[in-house]
């Protein structure tokens, strides 16, 4: 349990090495997304996912969108979002929503 009770337990997805966005000590993938919103424990319900990245981000856009479906179907979200954030010298500053994933 993290601070306050909180599981920060990084959570173990189904999907290509390549989409991984974080590693843990032994080399193993994990998925840590920006913002989820749900009930904690096992019965949930879990309402929403989403993922901010900025437009420099070199991650392709195809992970992004793989980590979230992923999310919804083996965790059971019920929404999905990703949202990116232009902040590249030269640009106007502007954020909004890439894709929505819901069933």
């Amino acid at each position: 349990m993290g601070r306050g009770g909180w599981d920060r337990t990084p959570k173990r997805l189904d999907l290509h090495e390549d989409c991984a966005n974080y590693r843990d000590e032994d080399g193993e993938s994990l998925v840590v997304l920006g913002i989820i919103v749900h009930r904690r424990g096992s019965e949930g319900p879990n309402i929403l996912v989403l993922e901010v990245k900025k437009t420099s981000n070199p991650v392709p856009r195809d992970c992004d969108q793989a980590r979230i479906r992923a999310f919804r179907a083996q965790y059971g979200y019920e929404f999905a979002a990703l949202i990116e954030c232009e902040t590249r010298t030269g640009r106007e500053p502007a954020a909004g929503v890439v894709g929505w994933l819901e069933e």
